[in-house]
């Protein structure tokens, strides 16, 4: 993983270096959102580079900064989706690689670990998803129909108060 890391990173860096040789002093506005996707940057913010400005905002904002009239980045990391999107709008913007992958975090109010051993325990529990139409929910949807567990979507915290 690390040299699969350090590769990534190493790509990144020669992108950014390539408009930075090339350039005319002009600043070049890199964008990505805050948690796994930031952390790629880190070699890059700790680089300190000229003309570069690394901005880390929420994620629910990295979209506004490559759409509309007023764009703002040069460079931007999107969710892939995001990314997919863009790239068939006729946009100009290029997708260049992936940088994250299988980030799925899985949080218990109890000090039990779940895995394929015990992944029963989860049989009469709420389960909360953020992103339940995207790869979280998606994902979450395949492990419990891999092991035979049913489940019901609810939308609404009030529907689940209605199904006690």
């Amino acid at each position: 993983m690390k040299k699969f890391t350090c590769l990534i990173l190493i790509i990144l860096l020669s992108i950014f270096s390539i408009p930075l040789a090339c350039s005319d002093n002009s600043e070049i506005n890199i964008y990505a959102p805050d948690g796994a996707p930031a952390l790629a940057l880190s070699l890059v913010i700790k680089s300190n580079l000229d003309n570069t400005n690394v901005n880390i905002v929420s994620s629910d904002k990295i979209a506004s900064f490559v759409t509309g009239k007023e764009k703002k980045a040069d460079i931007c990391i999107l969710p892939i989706n995001m990314a997919s999107k863009l790239i068939g709008s006729g946009d100009n913007y290029k997708m260049i690689a992936t940088i994250t992958h299988g980030n799925f975090y899985f949080l218990s109010m109890s000090e039990m670990q779940i895995d394929s051993e015990n992944v029963n325990c989860l049989i009469g529990k709420t389960i909360g998803v953020m992103q339940l139409q995207n790869v979280p929910g998606l994902t979450l949807k395949s492990v419990l129909k891999d092991n035979n567990l049913e489940y019901a979507t609810i939308q609404d915290i009030s529907e689940k108060n209605q199904n006690k």
